[in-house]
């Protein structure tokens, strides 16, 4: 796939905004600014907009920008929320397109490239791709948001199809997680809605689909999303819900009338969502021993009894966590050594010196499946699963050096997080370390 990126000189502006909302999230900020400057599109502009962190933040995204003028800081004076914090960004982005990330996340090298060009062969306003979820202490296996659920083709993202899939109890994944990259023109002056904690992604991207953008969705996992301690908690409570479903009434009311399908999936969501808010005034009244209460509510929603009862036995059955398999302080680097096909003698030893040149001392070899070859959208998890079961058993797959031997291998180390990638004929990215 090849897709030119146009050049300051031709456009006047970036191709591509890249923003990135950061709080207190210097712990991972290296490691995803390097990976959004090594997109195969090199015409961005990344605006991380941090949101008044305490942390080393700032520290580290001026020592980046020191090096990379494609990098731009904004500064807030207090903390104000994700909300705020994209929105100012988006205020000072340039480009022809948005693309919204977070900072403790990783991108595919040609993640862009490849959203770009789904763009521009099916017309779309917002595209989007699969999310490979995994935990940085690695205690639990990774996953993926569309591909666990069958999704394996691509689709278009319609406003009916976007509010069934983030609709309580639907079967469908929750596609307001998605991490979209938006034209400029469609975007306009609409904003995140301040006044959401949960669900502002959401938000926007129904507004959008509503007022007439197009929506296309690859799933192709190429957006490594982190789950971690410090990680923003989407469990709903009283407050969450009920700003959820003001904003559904704002939304309603800005954007109505709908047609049948779409007005049918809105009430749905909505019907969804105040049984949400039942069952947390529910368990709400169970702690506190208010069973008087608790009775009264089960009175009015018996149907609250299943949703005690999965609650329950999803609990019960949540897989134990996995042992972390985070290097120790002062250990030797590891190296996972990708190669299109089986390596002669030579040709190990070749690569093998060249991680040890990035001071690793302990290698594996991997032949990648040919689909890594012949397509970039791989269909089957498995396929990534193994690639990570391999990157796991040499400890932390984001302390890993990565050596690649041919396209395919290129392509497979992509969707791993990595520390370092290097290759017998590529250029080595900066280290994340």
């Amino acid at each position: 796939m090849t897709l030119p990126p146009a050049t300051p000189e031709m456009t006047g502006r970036p191709l591509v905004s890249i923003i990135m909302a950061n709080y207190r999230g210097g712990r991972f900020l290296n490691a995803a600014l390097t990976s959004a400057l090594s997109q195969t599109v090199r015409d961005i502009e990344i605006i991380v907009s941090d949101d008044a962190s305490p942390d080393n933040s700032v520290e580290i995204i001026r020592a980046i920008m020191a090096e990379d003028d494609r990098v731009r800081l904004i500064e807030a004076p207090e903390n104000g929320g994700p909300a705020r914090a994209r929105n100012r960004a988006l205020d000072a982005a340039r480009g022809e397109w948005i693309a919204i990330v977070d900072s403790d996340d990783y991108q595919h090298p040609q993640r862009l490239e490849r959203l770009l060009a789904a763009a521009r062969d099916h017309n779309a306003d917002l595209v989007a791709d699969d999310l490979l979820h995994f935990h940085d202490d690695n205690s639990q296996p990774i996953s993926f948001l569309m591909l666990d659920h069958g999704l394996t083709q691509p689709f278009d993202l319609t406003t009916e199809l976007f509010i069934r899939a983030n609709t309580a109890r639907s079967g469908l994944p929750t596609l307001g997680y998605i991490k979209p990259l938006i034209r400029r023109e469609s975007l306009s002056a609409l904003r995140y809605d301040t006044g959401l904690k949960v669900a502002e992604d959401y938000d926007l991207v129904v507004r959008l689909l509503a007022g007439g953008a197009k929506g296309y969705v690859v799933p192709d996992p190429t957006y490594l999303y982190r789950r971690h301690g410090g990680s923003i908690s989407h469990r709903m409570s009283k407050t969450i819900l009920t700003d959820m479903i003001d904003n559904h009434n704002r939304f309603v009311a800005d954007c109505g009338p709908f047609d049948a399908p779409v007005q049918a999936a809105l009430n749905a969501r909505m019907k969804g969502m105040e049984t949400d808010l039942a069952y947390e005034r529910l368990v709400a009244a169970i702690k506190a021993k208010q069973m008087t209460k608790a009775i009264g509510i089960l009175a009015r929603a018996p149907a609250l009894i299943g949703n005690l009862y999965r609650s329950l036995r999803e609990r019960s059955a949540r897989p134990e966590a996995l042992p972390s398999t985070t290097a120790s302080a002062g250990t030797k680097a590891q190296a996972l050594i990708l190669c299109d096909k089986a390596l002669g003698a030579d040709s190990l030893t070749r690569l093998k010196a060249l991680a040890m040149q990035q001071e690793a001392d302990t290698f594996a070899t991997v032949t990648v499946p040919d689909g890594f070859m012949t397509e970039p959208l791989l269909t089957d998890p498995a396929t990534y699963r193994d690639l990570w079961n391999h990157a796991e058993r040499l400890g932390n797959p984001e302390a890993l050096i990565v050596v690649c031997d041919g396209p395919a291998a290129v392509n497979a180390a992509g969707y791993l997080p990595r520390r370092n990638i290097a290759g017998l004929t590529g250029t080595k990215e900066r280290p994340l370390s």
